[in-house]
């Protein structure tokens, strides 16, 4: 037969048993309280009518029968009206003015619901034992609640020795949503722990078969024994929800309408993607587990999974930082619940400790531990912990990780978070080796291809950086930190800026990655750089405009857009965005850099003046930019005596010449570097006509080998050498170009010639002590590295070098020291970097 429950009308088929009385109860699979057994009728009509057609009513006063009142909500007969000082039915009354306000509606035991009435006549009805504490009063228009658990009501009953069945659902029914409550009132215990421990073998076999990461097994001895716990306390209480937590609720419900599955099968799942810590294996761990808690919201283990999930979306940065707040509201649930106490610390645990809460995170962690010891992934939490957002692997950060391998040694996420701690200790060569442990137990590892790409990048081996880089794309099409750095390798390395506008455009597409304003702004800085490059001025100019729309003191992308409307033939527009580049707070060789380029956007707009000024100033924030020099003497030499300007164009030995080409640059404030030999061209008009001029010979010579024509150059140079044998600059570009054709020997000779001319200058000492390590002679090469710094020829370039011949006389210690000490004084330079990473710790 078909039975409706008369508390919450829920229809189930009843097998009567041959031995039962007529007119005995049931139990409601759905609420689980006693109901009539007795059968339905009124086929699909909608009406829920129980055992006949009896069409009286009942005063529900007195209990007199009468005849129904058409519209009537309650019936109560006129004389009890009439008592109680209520309006008649046709009598015409009104309500005086200060009548209570009906605001609250009762549903009885026969799921009938009546109302509205108001607080202080429901007040009498309970005194009058007219209300029982297991039926259900409302605000209109709110949830349903047993009056015996009412705030307003409850104290009004007595109270009962234990606590009365619930069956009230709330707004959200909690119970009607849980298969297994519902299988448990229809198979019971056996059936339920049948289909549980089915659930779980299942999920192990996916995680198995899929060669994934699976949760100990204490973890799936907990889940077959939570079939005790609902059989001993199968009217546990629904949970309490803040508003907040009931609308994100509603909002996976209604993500997820139409949803199949079993939800501890699908916890399962998700568990074991989320414990991949890839972003492909978050985004679909987030989607598995966020259905299993659609398909029964009172499953604490998917709750508190789904909180983990999207802390860590949030903390890694694949997604917004408001899922940290909505794992608030999913821990919120959890607790309610009181079920898996160990799972829900560790929810709590992980949200507090990826917020930056370290310390009250690791107290969470560690109550959580002693419910549940064999967790790797609290020692994990405790791990990160113990860093507290550093990156020093101290022995209780290492214990903590050794203990979650030992607990399970496919917890790879130690690999990573290691390798990260390294890195920013600047251990990269501990941090590659812990990425590749990352990757040869998780493959599909995208994030550790990324970082590897950044460390080789980090170093100068662009090479090895951009096949880690084309990696994580392939494994990964929102890997967007891959994106984004092997775009930038594209135009500043490779000199391919059209794959570099593919790469950006991808990233900024509807359905790309989630990406925060600052990633758009440099994204965006970035195409327009790879536009430019690629041709296209316009096209470049308005992806500037597009960022500039977002922040107007970006100075990045003001710099790009000087440089696009130059390009594009107007550097006289250009030349208001330099200056508000320039206000960016910028580093001196940044600011020198956007100082060059306006000079040169100047030049070209026919205003040397202006440009001889910006030059000028830019010498004067960072005279080892040689760019700079070269530029001021062109423009100097256009503006009055080229000769002058020769001479004064050989002041920029005092400083590393070859500063401005280290690969250091590369980054936002990159940009090609016009070519030399317009300034070689003043010089070489001045020179038509005149038989001595040695100053202007070296000119033409420094210009034309900054051009990259180093034959050319060095013709110019004897030229001027023989004219002045007491040439220093030309004397020391000589030795340059020998230095770079690796005639070390030569080169050796033309810096000690140059000694005899300028013997102070630590730059000159440098390079004569480069040249004699590079012909053999490091002791004599440590000797003139000594006076070279002695005289301020300190810089990442020397101190590299240095370090380099510190190195070759066995003397590893020393060379670490002088490689600190560049980065300490260029933490932006490469070349320290990579002599750094090469050394074996």
């Amino acid at each position: 037969m078909q039975v409706s429950c008369i508390h919450c009308s829920h229809r189930f088929d009843h097998e009567v048993p041959s031995f039962a009385q007529p007119g005995g109860s049931t139990v409601c699979p759905s609420c689980g309280r006693d109901t009539p057994a007795e059968e339905v009728w009124g086929g699909d009509s909608g009406l829920n009518i129980v055992g006949g057609t009896d069409n009286r009513v009942y005063c529900f006063n007195c209990g007199k029968g009468m005849t129904p009142q058409e519209g009537e909500l309650i019936p109560v007969c006129d004389e009890c009206r009439a008592e109680q000082g209520g309006p008649v039915p046709g009598a015409g009354l009104e309500p005086e003015p200060d009548e209570p306000v009906a605001d609250w509606m009762i549903r009885k035991a026969n799921g009938n619901v009546y109302g509205p009435f108001p607080s202080e006549t429901i007040v009498e009805w309970v005194h009058a034992r007219k209300i029982n504490a297991d039926e259900e009063v409302a605000h209109i228009g709110g949830a349903w609640r047993l009056f015996g658990s009412h705030e307003e009501f409850g104290s009004y009953f007595e109270k009962p020795k234990s606590a009365p069945p619930v069956g009230a659902p709330t707004d959200l029914d909690f119970r009607r949503k849980t298969p297994i409550r519902d299988a448990l009132g229809r198979f019971g215990v056996a059936g339920i722990a049948l289909l549980l421990i089915g659930g779980i073998g299942f999920g192990v076999w996916y995680a198995v078969s899929n060669h994934a990461l699976v949760l100990p097994e204490s973890t799936l001895e907990r889940v077959v024994e939570r079939v005790g716990d609902l059989s001993a306390s199968n009217q546990a209480s629904s949970p309490s929800m803040s508003p907040d937590a009931r609308n994100l609720l509603m909002t996976l419900l209604e993500q997820n309408r139409g949803a199949t599955g079993n939800s501890m099968e699908l916890f399962l799942r998700g568990r074991t993607l989320m414990l991949r810590d890839n972003y492909g294996n978050l985004v679909q761990a987030r989607k598995e587990l966020e259905k299993a808690v659609a398909l029964d919201p009172s499953n604490v283990l998917a709750l508190t999974g789904l909180s983990e999930v999207y802390n860590l979306l949030a903390w890694s940065g694949y997604d917004t930082l408001d899922l940290q707040r909505q794992a608030i509201y999913l821990i919120q649930m959890a607790e309610s619940d009181g079920n898996y106490p160990a799972a829900t610390l560790r929810s709590k645990a992980a949200f507090l400790i990826y917020s930056g809460n370290y310390a009250e995170g690791r107290g969470i962690a560690l109550e959580a531990l002693g419910k549940n010891a064999a967790d790797p992934s609290l020692h994990y939490l405790l791990g990160i912990a113990a860093m507290a957002g550093g990156e020093e692997v101290t022995d209780e950060v290492q214990g903590h990780f050794d203990k979650a391998i030992e607990l399970d040694p496919k917890f790879h996420q130690v690999w990573y978070a290691l390798a990260r701690a390294e890195e920013a200790s600047g251990h990269l060569g501990k941090a590659v080796a812990y990425y590749k442990k990352k990757i040869a137990t998780d493959a599909a590892s995208s994030a550790s291809h990324t970082r590897l790409g950044h460390i080789f990048r980090s170093v100068g081996r662009y090479k090895t950086a951009i096949s880690h880089y084309d990696s994580a794309i392939a494994l990964n099409k929102r890997e967007k930190e891959a994106f984004l750095s092997r775009g930038v390798l594209a135009y500043q390395v490779e000199g391919n800026p059209q794959k570099a506008v593919m790469l950006f455009e991808k990233l900024l597409v509807a359905d790309g990655p989630e990406l925060r304003i600052a990633e758009r702004k440099e994204i965006g800085t970035h195409l327009s750089a790879a536009y430019r490059l690629s041709g296209n001025p316009q096209k470049a100019i308005t992806a500037a405009d597009e960022v500039i729309k977002k922040d107007r003191t970006y100075g990045a992308a003001h710099f790009q857009r000087g440089l696009a409307l130059v390009a594009a033939g107007r550097p006289q527009d250009a030349m208001p965005e330099f200056s508000k580049a320039e206000d960016s707070g910028l580093e001196p060789n940044e600011l020198a850099r956007v100082l060059f380029y306006s000079g040169h956007a100047a030049y070209k707009a026919g205003r040397l003046q202006e440009a001889a000024e910006a030059f000028q100033r830019g010498l004067d924030t960072d005279s080892s930019y040689t760019p700079l020099s070269l530029w001021a003497a062109k423009v100097k030499g256009e503006m009055g005596d080229v000769k002058l300007a020769a001479t004064s164009l050989m002041d920029h030995i005092k400083d590393d010449p070859l500063d401005y080409v280290r690969d250091r640059n590369v980054g936002d404030w990159w940009a090609p570097v016009p070519s030399a030999q317009p300034v070689a061209d003043v010089f070489l008009k001045a020179l038509e006509g005149e038989n001595f001029a040695p100053e202007l010979n070296a000119a033409v010579g420094v210009a034309l080998f900054h051009a990259g024509k180093d034959e050319k150059a060095d013709a110019f140079l004897k030229a001027a050498v023989e004219q002045d044998p007491r040439a220093g600059g030309a004397l020391f570009y000589q030795g340059l170009i020998a230095h770079k054709k690796g005639r070390a020997s030569a080169a050796v000779n033309y810096f000690r010639e140059v000694m005899g001319v300028v013997n102070s200058s630590g730059v000159l000492y440098v390079y004569l002590a480069d040249a004699l390590l590079s012909s053999g002679k490091v002791d004599e090469a440590l000797g003139s590295f000594e006076r070279g710094m002695a005289y301020g020829g300190k810089g990442a370039w020397s101190l590299t070098r240095q370090a380099a011949a510190l190195t070759k006389a066995g003397r590893d210690d020393d060379a670490r020291e002088k490689l600190d000490e560049a980065l300490d004084g260029d933490p932006k330079a490469i070349l320290p970097k990579r002599a750094k990473y090469d050394i074996p710790s």
